[in-house]
């Protein structure tokens, strides 16, 4: 069974279902994961931390980004962090995503360091619009999208495995 997770929300499941989340624009997916001991099956927790990129809505999205995480974090003993957005303000140091910034600031200071971030902004010369994020027993998959709908990966199993 899947579970999909919306924007503004988190899910956590210990027993064989996935959860996925859509449209990671300037929003970031976070996936916590517990370490499976003796072949059981993993805790595993997936957010969708809403972020829409104005500066005049920033304080807000990282208010209510903070209470999500708090509660989501609460929930684990000892996870790993997984993360996947799409850099969407450009800088003069690049293309960066506040919201993502906040979240690895939030995590580090809680002594959780992020395992792995899936911060590409093109594939194969197309610039990513959106990603979708899928978490299994055993895998994150993250699959890019355009403006349009078109996949840039669709297929599963060539998808971004995160772990």
């Amino acid at each position: 069974m899947a579970i999909e997770v919306k924007v503004g929300e988190s899910r956590i499941v210990s027993s064989g279902e996935v959860l996925f989340t859509r449209n990671l624009g300037g929003c970031v997916g976070l996936a916590l994961v517990e370490p499976a001991k003796n072949g059981a099956i993993r805790k595993r927790g997936l957010a969708h931390i809403h972020y829409g990129d104005l500066s005049s809505e920033e304080e807000k999205e990282f208010l209510d980004a903070n209470i999500l995480l708090s509660d989501f974090l609460f929930q684990f003993t000892n996870p790993k962090a997984y993360v996947s957005y799409v850099p969407c303000r450009c800088t003069r140091q690049g293309y960066q995503n506040g919201m993502f910034e906040f979240i690895a600031r939030v995590l580090l200071e809680r002594g959780l360091p992020l395992e792995k971030v899936d911060d590409l902004r093109r594939y194969e010369g197309n610039v990513i619009d959106f990603k979708d994020m899928i978490l299994k027993q055993d895998k994150i998959i993250t699959q890019y999208r355009l403006m349009g709908g078109r996949w840039l990966n669709s297929d599963l199993r060539k998808g971004v495995v995160l772990f």
